[in-house]
Parts: C-alpha cells; sequence; structure tokens
C-alpha cells in the first residue's frame, strides 16, 4: 500500500486572482511566463541544452513526472513548470510548490515524489513561517487546521531577484490602474455629447503613461507604445526587460536546483539542472553598446533575444 505525505490540499473559493479584470495587468503576467522560456515553445532556432547532472536515466524519469504529469519529456517539463512559476511570480510576488512524496506504507521508502501548487493566494505568513490559509469551515469538515503549516524542508519557494521585486510590485500596481476603464468615462461622454476632446492626444497620454507604467523592468506592454515613442527608446526598454527575464530565469532555476537537493536528500540521489544557451548579462552589455554607437540597424539588435 502507498501512501502520499501532503501537507497542502487543494480547494476552491471565490477570491478573485488579483488581475481579474485588469487587461495590461495580464498582458503582464502572460508575457513574462511566455517568455520565460528563451528557447520558445517546441521548436526554435536558438541553440540550447538542458542537462541533469549528474546524468541518470532513472533520476530523469522522476524528475520528468514531478514537475509536469502531463510531460512529454525532460525539458518540456521543465519548462511548463518555470513558466507556471514565473506566471504566479509576476502576479503575486512569489509561488510555492510542495514536495510531496508517495511512499510503502510497511517500510517508509519513497517510491515516487511530486511538486505540488499551492495557490499564492491561500498561502499567509506569520512569524518568519509560510501557512496555508484554509476556510474556518473547510477545515472542521475535514478534521484539520485551519493554518497548515509548510516546513521549508517540504516547499520551493519562486520569487523575483531582490532588486526587481520592489519594481515589479509597481509595475503591476501601474497597469492595474490603467486597466480600471472607469478612466475613460469622461472620454466617452465628451465624444457622445460633441464636446471638444482631442482623442488623438489624449490617446497619445495614455500610451506615453503605459511606457512609464512598465519602465522600472522594461516591460512594453507588447509595444502598444511604440507609435507614441522613438525607436531607441523602447528599443532600450526592451533589452532591459531582457535584463529583468535573465535574472529571474536564474532566480527560478536556482530556487528549483534548491527543491531538487532536498528531494534528493529524501529518496538518495543527487541531480541539478543545468541550462545551456540562454541570453546572458554580457548580450545586453553588447545590445546597450551597439544601441548608444548607432548600430545601422536598430530592430537587429534585438535578434539575440529572439525565440523565433
Amino acid at each position: 500500500m502507498k501512501m502520499r505525505d501532503q501537507l497542502s490540499i487543494r480547494y476552491f473559493d471565490n477570491v478573485m486572482p488579483r488581475r481579474f479584470g485588469d487587461l495590461y495587468t495580464t498582458f503582464l503576467v502572460e508575457d513574462v511566463a511566455q517568455n520565460m522560456w528563451p528557447f520558445g515553445y517546441g521548436t526554435s532556432e536558438r541553440k540550447g541544452s538542458v542537462e541533469l547532472k549528474p546524468n541518470d536515466k532513472n533520476v530523469r524519469r522522476i524528475l520528468t513526472a514531478a514537475l509536469d504529469r502531463n510531460g512529454h519529456g525532460f525539458e518540456s517539463s521543465i519548462q511548463e513548470f518555470l513558466t507556471k512559476a514565473a506566471g504566479q511570480v509576476a502576479e503575486h510576488d512569489f509561488a510555492v510548490a510542495e514536495i510531496v512524496f508517495t511512499q510503502e506504507a510497511n517500510t517508509n521508502k519513497v517510491q515516487d515524489v511530486d511538486f505540488v501548487w499551492i495557490n499564492p493566494l491561500h498561502i499567509i505568513r506569520r512569524w518568519g513561517r509560510l501557512y496555508q490559509r484554509v476556510p474556518v469551515e473547510l477545515a472542521a469538515e475535514r478534521g484539520i487546521k485551519s493554518r497548515i503549516l509548510l516546513p521549508p524542508e517540504r516547499i520551493m519557494v519562486f520569487s523575483a531577484p531582490a532588486r526587481y521585486r520592489k519594481p515589479l510590485a509597481q509595475v503591476r500596481e501601474a497597469l492595474s490602474i490603467m486597466s480600471d476603464h472607469r478612466n475613460d468615462f469622461f472620454t466617452l461622454q465628451a465624444m457622445e455629447q460633441n464636446l471638444q476632446f482631442d482623442f488623438v492626444e489624449h490617446n497619445r497620454a495614455r500610451m506615453l503613461a503605459l511606457a512609464e507604467a512598465g519602465r522600472p523592468i522594461g516591460y512594453a506592454c507588447r509595444g502598444m507604445f511604440n507609435e507614441q515613442a522613438a525607436t531607441p527608446y523602447w528599443i532600450r526598454l526592451k533589452i532591459l526587460h531582457e535584463l529583468f527575464l535573465i535574472e529571474l530565469r536564474q532566480s527560478l532555476l536556482m530556487t528549483l536546483n534548491a527543491g531538487l537537493k532536498k528531494t534528493g536528500e529524501r529518496m538518495g540521489f543527487e541531480g541539478q539542472i543545468e541550462v545551456n544557451g540562454w541570453p546572458t548579462h554580457h548580450d545586453v552589455e553588447v545590445a546597450l553598446n551597439q544601441l548608444d554607437a548607432g548600430a545601422p540597424s536598430l530592430v537587429e539588435i534585438l535578434d539575440t533575444f529572439s525565440r523565433r
């Protein structure tokens, strides 16, 4: 007989995601998640490799299933897992995955492992510890506590690099304000009443405000303001966003490898994921130097970061 030692529980409540109804915030979360993996989904011209060191077929099999039960391979499972982590970090500032072991009831020998996501909206911090919040009624029904302690040795806590945590929160808040359609009420009213109103100038100001909102992490909001900004400006912005993504990838991979170390200590294996081919700080430095030097083709500067 096998037993899972999962601490957290899965439940649904009526709490809406922070970005619910926020167009620009949704763009941010989706774009950070999608661009987390620079090799692109499926095939890509970018040369890269994902390796497990030391390479062990059995460990690869275990981790492939733990990272994504629906995964079709080791690399795709890592890609899917880190993509989910990036999206949650962009939306909530952090992401938490529990390390859940399956073991034989009689021998306590660990047979399998899963990395289970916990809804960030259910996470609370108290006295330096993390807990999963459970509604009182549900806790009473299941005979569990309304706060489930999540020991550090059993979880992976993903977050943005320290220097980007505050800027990321600022960008998300600014984009949420920009997404509030109530701000456009007076515009519609002026147009309906044929009042003197320059919609072109209004839209230009709105797009420039959108550019300013994403500036702390270089987020260009899908190029929506490119027509209102000089080409060197939005290219520089995209390069700085690539720097944010580079450091985010490194942070998430470091946390994942720390989780693999915890898993290996329990299951008796060693294994760390090494990714080669991701854009680097050097690529950013070269791109910025080319931009400052007035490269003949400004757009080609971004080819280094292309996901095609």
